[in-house]
């Protein structure tokens, strides 16, 4: 009772006989934070879209029935109050979408809420990407792709919310999307995207096709890895190594999964990697000839294309390959 009172003098204080002003909706400026978010790229979501709420509804007595009441007079208010300080706020604006999201920043708003601070917005937001990601186009959800594959396992509150963005990366229509996405894109760490996609099998479909014709050196070599290598391996988290115990020193380290791909290396692979214009890709064909070395039946005449490459790393094989092999070349 005591804080009741307190409260009710606290408001005569600061409004006396007035009542605390109500809290106002601005449709227009609702209207431009969704221009905004329309043209966001998937990492700049989380960072602005506090801000883009707070333009749209003010503090104020009565602000979750204004939000109500403004989000059905206007529905696509509800894709920046997903963002809004106010739990209640958030929870009811995951409740009234229900249309696809028509950009790659409105799909990143909504996924972000699955690791919501508050467990029933959490929930909610489940629910929400459940309804709407069958109706996205898939290349909007493969924009967002490259982003959500990373933050993955960087997003810490949520738990089985985790299985709804699971299950959207791991659909054959999008995963089409991304591999046309990791096929031609030109920027970005694409090679990390294609690790981390590959923690799915869908994935495998595209991983020959991607190491000899992906645009980017990175993703050509991390698919020339895991087919020969037969694995794919994606991180999962850091951890700690111990570099000297008895003094107590230590260094972070990536944790890494795994697990074996359906895809086959094609005979002729390792000649193209030979030749691929990348020298980080030629290194990774070097380290396998090197691994390969005793069983290949025309080391003699891959190691004079190792020594003679422009690249340092890949003459330092070569160098290695007939320190070993000597005369048996």
């Amino acid at each position: 009772m005591g804080v009741i009172l307190d409260f009710m003098a606290f408001v005569r204080g600061r409004y006396g006989r007035r009542a605390p002003p109500l809290a106002t909706f601005d449709e227009q400026a609702c209207r431009n934070a969704l221009v905004q978010l329309d043209q966001a790229q998937a990492s700049e979501v989380l960072a602005f879209g506090d801000c883009l709420a707070a333009t749209c509804l003010s503090y104020g007595h009565d602000r979750r029935r204004v939000a109500n009441v403004s989000m059905h007079a206007f529905p696509d208010a509800a894709w920046v109050l997903i963002f809004d300080a106010d739990g209640y706020v958030r929870e009811a604006a995951l409740r009234r979408l229900t249309s696809a999201a028509s950009s790659t920043g409105r799909f990143v708003a909504l996924t972000v809420r699955l690791n919501d601070w508050v467990p029933q917005v959490r929930t909610e937001a489940a629910q929400a990407v459940r309804r709407i990601w069958p109706l996205t186009s898939p290349n909007i959800i493969a924009n967002a792709a490259p982003y959500l594959f990373r933050q993955r396992y960087n997003w810490q509150r949520w738990a089985d919310e985790s299985s709804y963005l699971d299950e959207v990366l791991s659909n054959p229509d999008v995963a089409t999307s991304v591999i046309s996405l990791l096929l031609e894109g030109r920027s970005g760490a694409l090679g990390r995207t294609l690790s981390q996609a590959l923690r799915f099998p869908i994935y495998d479909i595209g991983v020959q096709r991607l190491a000899v014709e992906a645009r980017l050196p990175d993703v050509r070599a991390t698919a020339m890895k895991a087919l020969f290598s037969g694995k794919a391996v994606w991180p999962v988290g850091y951890g700690w190594a111990w570099t000297d115990k008895s003094l107590g020193l230590r260094r972070r380290v990536v944790l890494t999964e795994s697990r074996c791909i359906a895809a086959r290396e094609p005979s002729d692979l390792l000649d193209t990697a030979l030749g691929d214009n990348s020298a980080l890709v030629r290194k990774i064909a070097a380290d396998v000839v090197v691994e390969r070395m005793r069983d290949l039946p025309n080391i003699a005449e891959i190691e004079p294309r190792l020594a003679n490459d422009r690249s340092t790393a890949v003459k330092d094989r070569a160098a290695y390959i007939r320190r070993h092999l000597g005369a048996s070349m």
